[in-house]
């Protein structure tokens, strides 16, 4: 059954400054399970930014508190080009502002802070890896989603090991996106991603959308839509 639910746009403190964060938060009292989104490179510019509005959308009508933080605004970072040249500089940073916005998603009134989960789209998907092993305050996700997040950064040189970074064993269960025909990011990536989590024992399930790119469309959207949302209900 869809429960009906409010959006709004507002902002949270992270160091010296105030990050955009859109709130899908369903009627009712709660406490109800959460689930924050992490955005690519392209940040919330379409196509991407309506699509991933969508999933939000769809997430709270079935229930979950969710929340979509703005997290290159802590370094004042242009989504697009400008994110490839400011990874190794920017990335901690970033990542410290996810905190900040677990935090804030955790402390709603309205959420469980005991169910939570992790989606991620591109680079986005790579931050929520980090963040599910290494949440703050002892907050622990419960289940992780990765669209065709990277690996690996090649014109960095930066592999695998180093942008995962270490204990692959303490993610949750983990569902993975990836297109086969997807330039910017290879299937590789998730492939190699699968190995690791086989190795540490984790839980986890690989769908790939034959003849899909960087983002999927019409009948793959709705499946990947369909089988997150499965995983998230299933693991919170």
């Amino acid at each position: 059954m869809l429960v009906t639910f409010k959006h709004t746009d507002t902002d949270f403190p992270s160091d010296s400054k105030k990050i955009t964060i859109e709130i899908y938060e369903p009627d009712g009292t709660g406490p109800f399970p959460s689930v924050i989104i992490f955005s690519g490179f392209e940040g919330m510019n379409n196509p991407f930014g309506d699509q991933i509005r969508s999933f939000a959308q769809d997430l709270a009508e079935a229930g979950f508190v969710t929340t979509i933080p703005q997290y290159f605004e802590s370094t004042s970072t242009k989504p697009g080009v400008d994110v490839f040249t400011e990874i190794l500089s920017s990335q901690a940073k970033w990542e410290d502002t996810l905190d900040d916005a677990i935090l804030f998603t955790a402390n709603r009134s309205k959420v469980d802070k005991d169910r939570i989960g992790l989606l991620g789209f591109s680079l986005g998907a790579l931050m929520a890896i980090r963040k599910a092993k290494d949440a703050p305050n002892g907050l622990k996700p419960k289940v992780l989603v990765d669209f065709f997040g990277p690996t690996s950064f090649p014109l960095v040189d930066m592999k695998i090991d180093s942008v995962l970074g270490d204990n692959i064993d303490l993610l949750p269960p983990t569902q993975i996106h990836h297109g086969d025909a997807d330039i910017p990011v290879p299937l590789q990536n998730s492939k190699d991603l699968v190995a690791l989590l086989k190795t540490a024992g984790v839980e986890h399930e690989l769908h790939v959308y034959p003849g899909e790119g960087h983002g999927f469309k019409d009948d793959a959207l709705a499946k990947s839509k369909d089988r997150t949302m499965t995983f998230m209900q299933s693991h919170i």
